[in-house]
């Protein structure tokens, strides 16, 4: 069961992730190449924190996967809210 949620989770991603690094460039079209990189960036730094902070809870249940990716999906969702509070509505 973990491992088909799994894939269907992650091929959402492949839709997802395109998506909204396009729409996170759209407001920095002079600097959209710096935005970018640092848009990668922060997916390689948060990947590997999360790499390291699994590995040292490990139990040998997948709990410690399930519970680093549903703080990493509470602070997606927190972040997205805190950005689209911020921006001004058109």
């Amino acid at each position: 069961m973990l491992i088909v949620l799994l894939f269907c989770t992650n091929a959402g991603l492949g839709l997802v992730i395109p998506a909204t690094m396009v729409l996170a460039l759209e407001d920095h079209g002079p600097i959209a190449g710096m935005a970018s990189a640092l848009g990668g960036t922060i997916q390689m730094v948060v990947g590997a924190l999360m790499i390291v902070i699994g590995g040292r809870v490990f139990d040998g249940t997948p709990l410690p996967m399930v519970a680093g990716i549903a703080t990493c999906a509470v602070g997606a969702f927190a972040a997205t809210f805190m950005t689209l509070m911020r921006r001004p509505r058109s």
